[in-house]
């Protein structure tokens, strides 16, 4: 009896032991590596606790540029950069995570990480509108080409203030679908338009020998012309039945938004 008593006894201090370890792990706030809070309510903003950018003028220059994305498009702008996230980090779960503390879904963040030699820069966009129809990966991905000189000259700031004005760029352009359009490009339009141009000015060329205008009132006598006889002839009459498919299963729906999900220009390193 003795015996089964302790072994109960020490089950129980087993599992109250378990139990109190969990609701100390439940309440620990553990500290962003690169120093964003774990809420932001902010939907702009420049992270760079470790003081990488050279002074406070090119953080608030940078806050600046991604203000306008914010009140234009409603979109929330962020730029996030550390020296303790590399490309052999998780970068993208980071900013999974991070994503789930903005104020609303719509969102693009670049992470710039700069960890010893183990560099990173990365383009997230989040959110349907902007995502799907915006932002795409291939978007983004050019976004990373026009910053790619200045980061691997480590100029932080300039690389920043090009990820700010070309998403505010796309964002204001046609969607990401239309930019292989051949009929899109200017410089197709450009062309067709001097075409046209070229083809009214030869006309206009070819007609221009002084010969006398030809109409079909040259042809009539004015005082004899009319009309001799005239009819119409009914044939028959088609009536044409198509049935109406009604059947609600095979309307399309839209796509919902679920999970983070969005895009990823996919890291870099530089």
């Amino acid at each position: 009896m003795v015996r089964m008593n302790r072994k109960v006894l020490f089950t129980f201090l087993v599992f109250m032991m378990i139990g109190v370890c969990w609701y100390i792990s439940s309440k620990t706030v553990y500290a962003d590596v690169a120093g964003v809070p774990d809420q932001i309510s902010e939907h702009f903003g420049v992270f760079d606790e470790e003081g990488i950018l050279e002074d406070a003028g090119q953080k608030a220059e940078l806050e600046e540029e991604l203000s306008k994305i914010y009140e234009k498009y409603k979109v929330n702008a962020y730029i996030i950069i550390t020296t303790n996230i590399g490309m052999s980090d998780d970068y993208e779960g980071y900013l999974e995570r991070k994503w789930t503390a903005l104020p609303d879904r719509n969102a693009v963040i670049l992470l710039i990480g700069f960890k010893s030699d183990d560099h990173v820069y990365v383009i997230r966009s989040y959110g349907e509108e902007n995502s799907e129809k915006k932002l795409s990966t291939k978007r983004l991905q050019k976004i990373q080409d026009d910053m790619e000189a200045e980061m691997r000259n480590y100029n932080f700031y300039e690389a920043g203030r090009i990820y700010a004005q070309d998403v505010y760029k796309y964002l204001g352009s046609y969607d990401s679908v239309y930019d292989d359009v051949i009929f899109l490009k200017w410089w197709f339009q450009l062309l067709v338009l001097f075409a046209i141009f070229t083809i009214i000015f030869m006309f206009s060329a070819v007609n221009s020998g002084g010969r006398d205008e030809i109409t079909p009132s040259t042809y009539l006598n004015a005082g004899k012309s009319r009309v001799v006889n005239g009819f119409d002839r009914y044939v028959r009459t088609t009536v044409s039945r198509v049935k109406i498919n009604t059947d609600s299963g095979s309307r399309g729906g839209g796509g919902g938004f679920s999970g983070g999900g969005g895009h990823s220009s996919g890291g870099r390193g530089f």
